[in-house]
């Protein structure tokens, strides 16, 4: 079937029925969105969109991650990326949620900003997926907002966040967003309130960070009354392999 045929096809199934006072089953669309996900073409991401914002949610999310997969060629993939925009805004949580996962798969870094968005979601699993899909965009300009989410009172959120700050760490050239995530980690490692776990992953992400305060905050956790912490610092320097320097 051609890309115009399925687009008209589409069309139908969603308009026609309605002048016949017949409208198409939650079940005819979802097969329409399964057909959908093998066929390429800006038509078939066009109507892949219209079925994102179905009132189904089984429609809507099958649609949305099929959208996730427009990788390739690159004109596919900006349409795709432009109409996960509004389910990434959705009203519900669900819709959100596999929204965010969709444009980590997609790896559209004009997401970039809706996705840093979606880490202040009053829904904690959206803030999640979100954390996951920048740390798969692989741009370290996400490291700012990253920062924030090390406050915040989820547990998940802040180990998850952690982990994407030291991947992204070991990437970025040294700037604003690479210190505000350095400020940030080592305010949670030297968090003598804080557990342990979480202060030792803290430790851990600090080794990945170039910035002098991420080096400061390592010697100076070596001196912990934590033999443990102390022990965790000092292998994180060895493992660095760089000489500590004066925080700015």
């Amino acid at each position: 079937m051609r890309a115009t045929d399925l687009l008209l096809f589409v069309v139908l199934l969603i308009y026609a029925p309605a002048l016949a006072q017949e409208p198409p089953t939650p079940a005819d669309r979802l097969g329409t969105a399964l057909a959908l996900q093998t066929e390429r073409g800006l038509d078939a991401v066009r109507s892949l969109a219209v079925l994102a914002e179905d009132d189904d949610p089984w429609v809507r999310r099958t649609a949305i991650l099929a959208l996730g997969e427009r990788r390739e060629p690159a004109q596919e993939r900006r349409a795709a990326a432009q109409a996960l925009l509004g389910p990434l805004m959705a009203s519900d949580a669900e819709t959100r949620e596999t929204a965010t996962i969709a444009a980590g798969q997609l790896g559209a870094t004009e997401l970039l900003t809706p996705l840093a968005d979606r880490l202040e979601d009053a829904d904690p699993r959206v803030a999640y997926h979100a954390i996951g899909s920048l740390q798969v965009l692989g741009d370290p300009s996400a490291l700012a907002p990253l920062a924030a989410v090390l406050s915040r009172d989820d547990p998940a959120l802040r180990q998850r966040a952690l982990i994407a700050t030291a991947a992204l760490g070991q990437v970025a050239t040294p700037g604003d967003a690479l210190h505000a995530a350095a400020v940030a980690v080592a305010a949670l490692a030297q968090d003598n309130d804080g557990g342990l776990a979480l202060r030792q992953h803290a430790i851990l992400t600090l080794g990945a960070l170039t910035d002098p305060v991420a080096l400061a905050a390592l010697v100076e956790l070596t001196e912990s009354t934590d033999p443990t912490l102390a022990a965790q610092a000092k292998d994180a320097l060895l493992r660095s392999a760089r000489q500590p320097e004066e925080p700015r």
